[in-house]
């Protein structure tokens, strides 16, 4: 229980990193006048008075700690599964059935905290929708597809990996 927790937050700490640096640097590259902020802040880079060269600069460094963020992620979760199977090898077969069914049941709870936090997302970007000019809503859905992609769904931020971890009695 320990390790899966130690994983989640090992998995949450690098979308953090990576958001981070995504966001450093959309607003690293980011034309001035084509920004789309709040009359009342301007971006890191405009507030830093950044020159061309360290926008590109810091933008490098923070696509390389994503990376690295991302890479520790990748390399937690092979730990975490090698310390699943281990732990695996342990049980009997008695003991393999009712860990599947306990993996079973929290692959399912963690699809519906997904659906609920999508759902959440879906309803603030809606009712963020309502309160805007058609103007603003054209450019609100442009802000929305640059940062979530091309579908504008919200990204699966600490989403379990769908192949999730190999059931006991398949292994």
């Amino acid at each position: 229980m320990r390790t899966t927790r130690v994983a989640v937050v090992l998995v949450l700490m690098v979308f953090l990193a990576g958001g981070a640096g995504l966001i450093a640097g959309k607003l690293s590259s980011r034309p001035a006048a084509a920004s789309v902020v709040t009359p009342q802040r301007a971006t890191l880079s405009d507030e830093l008075q950044l020159t061309p060269e360290q926008r590109t600069t810091m933008k490098a460094i923070w696509e390389a700690a994503r990376d690295a963020a991302t890479q520790c992620a990748a390399d937690a979760q092979k730990l975490q599964r090698q310390y699943d199977d281990a732990v695996v090898e342990l049980l009997t077969p008695e003991q393999k059935v009712h860990y599947k069914e306990l993996t079973d049941q929290t692959k399912e709870k963690v699809k519906a905290l997904d659906a609920r936090r999508e759902a959440a997302f879906s309803q603030a970007v809606e009712r963020t929708n309502k309160i805007l000019s058609e103007p603003q809503r054209k450019i609100y859905q442009q802000v929305i597809q640059s940062r979530l992609g091309a579908s504008g769904a919200e990204p699966g931020v600490g989403r379990v990996p769908e192949d999730g971890p190999t059931p006991p009695a398949t292994r």
